[in-house]
């Protein structure tokens, strides 16, 4: 026996095989001489014989075998199935993994949203807490400007007479006048109060530093609104120069927050 090459798909065979194991094609060499002659006598065969008249040969009969083995074996090849128990267990799962990322998919908006929702409360709180300040500062800045003025200009007035008089007599030094006021209890616990506001105000800027994507040109707006906040807090903390050039820079840093306060209005309400 010897292995050759089948004439129709190129697959090696057998030389007594009846057909390719790869495509089926017949081979008609090996199919004439098992069907017409004994392969030991050469004797010329019927179909029905079994052995060979002349010498007796058994008549081969791989052809039959060949077919019955291919049609076990094709009757042998099972699809297998999946059990009830693991189709279950697979929809199961299925169900669990969907829910799962229904899950994260809510969770990460409901973040989202929230995070939104905190800085928007804190945009709102930084603004209110610059705007109370701001009102405070603008008082005591008014105060400062008038004992300043009245000293020099010698003009009476009950609420700057105790800080611009001595003895029922104007001060000659304006200084006087300022360090009378700057030592003032009342405007002392003003002067606190307002520092304190500069603390409380900065420590919610800082949570307001990376803004989300919406509320990026509010925070510009707001940074603005801090600027001239702290401006004007300043010059009321710690006046400098002359009277004019003071108020000069406090109604330019008053009316700069003013107009900053009006702009944030369209953010937090």
């Amino acid at each position: 026996m010897a292995l050759i090459k089948c004439p129709n798909c190129g697959n090696q065979m057998s030389d007594k095989a009846l057909c390719c194991p790869a495509c089926g094609y017949e081979n008609q060499a090996q199919e004439k001489k098992i069907q017409n002659f004994c392969i030991e006598c050469g004797n010329k065969l019927s179909e029905n014989d079994t052995v060979c008249s002349v010498c007796g040969c058994p008549i081969n009969k791989e052809h039959e075998n060949l077919e019955q083995l291919q049609k076990v074996e094709v009757a042998s090849i099972k699809i297998p199935k999946i059990s009830k128990q693991k189709k279950t267990t697979l929809i199961v799962s299925i169900v669990l993994l969907v829910i799962l990322i229904i899950v994260a998919i809510a969770g990460i908006f409901f973040i989202r949203q929230h995070t939104k929702t905190i800085y928007k409360e804190n945009l709102s709180a930084a603004t209110s807490s610059m705007i109370m300040g701001a009102i405070k500062a603008e008082d005591s800045g008014n105060l400062i400007h008038d004992v300043w003025y009245n000293t020099i200009y010698k003009e009476s007035d009950s609420k700057t007479d105790k800080y611009t008089k001595t003895n029922h007599s104007f001060n000659e030094d304006f200084n006087t006048s300022l360090t009378a006021l700057m030592s003032d209890d009342d405007f002392k616990k003003d002067i606190e109060s307002i520092k304190d506001n500069q603390d409380s105000t900065d420590y919610i800027m800082k949570d307001l530093v990376n803004p989300p994507e919406e509320y990026k040109e509010a925070y510009e707006k707001l940074q603005d609104f801090y600027d001239s906040y702290l401006e004007l807090t300043n010059l009321v903390i710690s006046p400098t120069g002359s009277l004019s050039s003071y108020t000069s820079n406090f109604n330019e840093a008053d009316s700069a927050t003013s107009n900053a306060y009006k702009a944030m209005q369209r953010y937090i309400n």
